[in-house]
């Protein structure tokens, strides 16, 4: 799967940009993928997605930098080109990519801010768009223009450097929705969040968490709630564990 995300990024490297790999536990075979395409891996010690974001981030010296997960590659890399310079023309603090996954599209941004009904209708949206990707397909294909959202998925993001760096990653959320919060502290500074259709990436998803599913589950749930406590209004912090033990039984 790595060796798809880096072999996408080709067309960029060749043009001079700088490619920071970093991994938190990965097999010998990552680290032999990196080093045909003549890129040094960062081990790090397994402090959670946030931190190895801030990592990347510390290192990287490019004004504008594309977060891209090891199981996302690009579709085409001459459409990160027109991407950049939307955002060069624009006052976003970032821009989240279009998601493709096997027979169709992946739901990976959201209008809302953080309550209990929008948490409840993104999910419920979610799991139809999972079953009926041909409906997203279909929706989403009128999305011919960028326009404004709360938050887009940090799988495939491109930012400003100076975004990562005056608002870094909260590494307090191990796994999940660090994305979704670092959007909402942006916007909380004025900051604006678009979605960018022309530019898309063939996302797997949950490659390297399907494994240990259960653990994933308590992470999901804990980072869940340190969202609603940093983000939502007194009532949703309040029902939000109700909520997820209510789910439990009915989450496959």
């Amino acid at each position: 799967i790595l060796d798809d995300t880096l072999t996408s990024l080709g067309p960029l490297i060749e043009a001079g940009a700088q490619v920071i790999v970093c991994d938190a536990g990965s097999d010998r075979e990552s680290v032999e993928v990196c080093r045909r395409h003549n890129i040094t891996m960062r081990r790090r010690d397994n402090r959670g997605y946030s931190a190895l974001v801030n990592s990347g981030v510390a290192e990287s010296n490019r004004p504008y930098i594309l977060l891209l997960n090891g199981d996302a590659r690009l579709i085409d890399a001459a459409d990160v080109e027109p991407a950049l310079h939307f955002l060069s023309l624009n006052v976003y603090a970032a821009v989240g990519l279009h998601h493709r996954i096997e027979g169709g599209q992946q739901l990976t941004f959201w209008p809302l801010g953080v309550s209990l009904g929008g948490e409840l209708l993104r999910n419920a949206t979610t799991r139809y768009c999972a079953h009926r990707p041909d409906r997203l397909a279909d929706w989403t294909a009128r999305l011919a223009r960028p326009f404004e959202v709360a938050w887009a998925s940090g799988s495939a993001l491109l930012a400003p450097r100076a975004s990562f760096a005056e608002c870094p990653w909260d590494e307090s959320f191990f796994l999940y929705y660090e994305d979704i919060d670092w959007c909402l502290r942006l916007r909380t500074a004025q900051q604006r969040i678009a979605y960018y259709p022309g530019c898309a990436v063939y996302h797997i998803g949950g490659a390297s968490t399907g494994p240990i599913r259960g653990a994933m589950r308590a992470h999901y749930d804990a980072s869940q709630r340190r969202l609603f406590a940093k983000h939502g209004n007194p009532f949703s912090r309040l029902v939000i564990g109700g909520y997820q033990w209510l789910r439990g039984p009915f989450s496959s």
